[in-house]
């Protein structure tokens, strides 16, 4: 018996040693997540719609952000400034940090 299995997401996070709450930290720390899930993105050969950022805060409380757009993306500059926009939002009320994670879904080959 053969079974096939269809990837409907694929995504990468982070849980800290320390929570953070700086700016410029969490940046540099999306900035890792980006450049991890944009590798396996570009090894599997996918294009996705949504981009989604998961943030667990100190609290164990999590907030996720999604965009989807109408055309299929793959390339780390347009991921980048997706997921930036995001992490904005979701900044506006910034509280320490225990994990983070970006996601993408409804992708294709």
């Amino acid at each position: 018996m053969e079974t096939s299995h269809v990837r409907k997401s694929l995504g990468e996070e982070t849980t800290f040693a320390q929570d953070i709450i700086s700016h410029e930290k969490l940046i540099i720390e999306l900035n890792k997540i980006i450049d991890s899930l944009c590798v396996e993105i570009n090894k599997r050969n996918l294009v996705a719609k949504t981009l989604i950022l998961k943030i667990k805060y100190f609290n164990f409380k999590f907030h996720t952000k999604s965009k989807i757009f109408p055309l299929y993306f793959h390339k780390k500059d347009m991921i980048q400034k997706i997921a930036l926009e995001l992490f904005d939002e979701l900044y506006a009320s910034p509280l320490a940090t225990r994990l983070m994670g970006l996601s993408v879904s409804n992708i294709n080959h």
